[in-house]
């Protein structure tokens, strides 16, 4: 039923908890009504120096969150506003049937924080 890596992502989540100092927090799903993430990040010098996430969700959504901030740790701004929900599912070894949109939220969540930092740019401008 569950892939290898994705067993893995959700029995020793990485990056999991509040990152207190983090310039961009991103969010998706609702609050109480299914599944919910939350994605903290830290930037320097246009890179992702750490990152971590919090969910509400069931397994799939941990393991989603997990590998997104494993990924994109290193990662320039850039090349982490391109991560798309089929590298998270490819990356997990799969998702069961119908946990698909835990991929999606984990992505999601991203863009929101990202584009948190896109606003301050402007406002930089």
């Amino acid at each position: 039923m569950y892939s290898e890596a994705l067993r893995d992502h959700f029995e020793r989540p990485r990056n999991a908890g509040k990152l207190p100092d983090a310039e961009l927090v991103g969010k998706d799903g609702t609050p109480g009504q299914g599944n919910y993430m939350v994605l903290h990040v830290k930037v320097r010098d246009d890179r992702v120096e750490e990152a971590r996430f919090q969910t509400y969700g069931c397994p799939a959504a941990i393991a989603s969150g997990s590998w997104v901030t494993q990924w994109i740790l290193g990662k320039t701004l850039g090349e982490a506003a391109a991560l798309e929900a089929g590298a998270v599912i490819h990356g997990l070894g799969g998702l069961p049937v119908g946990r698909e949109h835990c991929a999606h939220l984990a992505v999601n969540a991203l863009r929101d924080a990202l584009t948190q930092h896109d606003a301050v740019a402007d406002e930089e401008s």
